[in-house]
């Protein structure tokens, strides 16, 4: 994973790149985000850069063999721990490496996700993953034995919080007298519930929010699908169409669905334009302005207006953490109200 694959945050990365060509890198690193921001990512990015054989104006190489394995997440010298529950396949004393292909697959194709999100993808069927003290049995174990590569070891740490009292304790050694040439990388979304003595041996890096322009147009093909059909189905009074579809919105992490909001209203405000017969802004594909055009007459402009305000309700209840399920329902029953009849 390389810096410039990050979204954002570029101030950080670059500090980053600097700190490892100074030989400043800390053997621990605490990353401290609030939300689906990529921490996770930074730091196996970060990693991928200690270990590059090629490094230059700070960016990885991302071909030499080292690079390679870092690619898809597979070099022997990076270990990933993360919370899990016993389930068939982890046995009554579940472990992270039990679960590491579809932590991979989830860290390839989405690194900004949430804990509810990586437990639905890995199905440890609803249920709170802890870090065990077995867990921490087996990194302490394999970050003392020699670097099958010959250079550094790395134990990335995901939501240290969920650490049981006793894995913190065990792994507290290790970070206070650490091995040669080994690092802890530990990502948080709760730095207050990371045991004090952990926090206090480790750099706090706090990881900023994506800023949302470059969120949004990454992602504007992410949004797009959901968001027209949303509106198409209550432009065509289909309830239960209408309903699944805001299902799927459940499945995004709270930052996605957050995004998704913003989305929809840019999505709103072109329909009130259209409305007006005011020209519509600049970077919609022509596919999205026919289906904006096909559905404008049937909202008026006062009902365009409340459905933006209920969108951009929806967004302050998730940024309080409140339930996507109800949020979605209500903004979903909300649309299905206010098209003309």
């Amino acid at each position: 994973m390389l810096f410039r694959e990050i979204r954002g945050n570029e101030a950080l990365k670059q500090q980053l790149a600097t700190m490892c060509d100074e030989n400043r890198t800390g053997h621990a690193i605490l990353f401290s985000e609030a939300g689906e921001y990529g921490a996770v990512a930074h730091a196996v990015a970060l990693a991928q850069y200690l270990s590059c054989q090629q490094r230059h104006h700070g960016q990885a190489c991302g071909t030499c063999p080292n690079c390679q394995k870092f690619n898809k997440l597979i070099h022997p010298d990076l270990h990933f721990i993360f919370p899990v529950n016993a389930v068939s396949k982890s046995g009554s004393r579940p472990l992270s490496q039990s679960f590491i292909g579809p932590w991979r697959e989830l860290m390839l194709n989405n690194p900004y996700f949430s804990e509810e999100t990586l437990s639905k993808h890995l199905g440890l069927e609803e249920k709170s993953g802890t870090i065990s003290v077995h867990e921490a049995k087996e990194i302490i174990s394999k970050m003392s034995i020699r670097s099958y590569e010959g250079g550094n070891k790395y134990a990335i740490i995901w939501l240290p919080e969920r650490m049981t009292a006793e894995a913190a304790n065990k792994l507290l050694k290790i970070i206070e007298e650490p091995y040669p040439n080994t690092y802890f990388f530990l990502i948080t979304h709760a730095p207050e519930r990371v045991i004090s003595t952990i926090v206090s041996r480790c750099l706090r890096i706090d990881v900023g929010p994506i800023p949302p322009a470059a969120q949004r147009n990454e992602d504007a093909s992410e949004w797009q699908e959901p968001a027209l059909a949303l509106l198409r189905h209550a432009a065509n009074r289909d309830l239960v169409s209408l309903l699944q579809t805001g299902e799927r919105l459940w499945e995004f992490g709270r930052e996605k669905q957050k995004y998704f909001c913003l989305y929809l209203e840019d999505c709103l405000r072109n329909l009130l334009f259209l409305s007006e017969n005011i020209p519509l802004g600049t970077g919609l594909t022509p596919e999205t302005e026919q289906q904006l055009r096909q559905i404008a007459p049937r909202f008026s402009r006062e009902s365009i207006e409340k459905a933006f305000s209920a969108t951009d309700h929806a967004r302050t209840l998730l940024e309080s953490n409140v339930n996507a399920k109800s949020v979605f329902a209500v903004l979903c029953n909300f649309l299905y109200n206010s098209v003309n009849l």
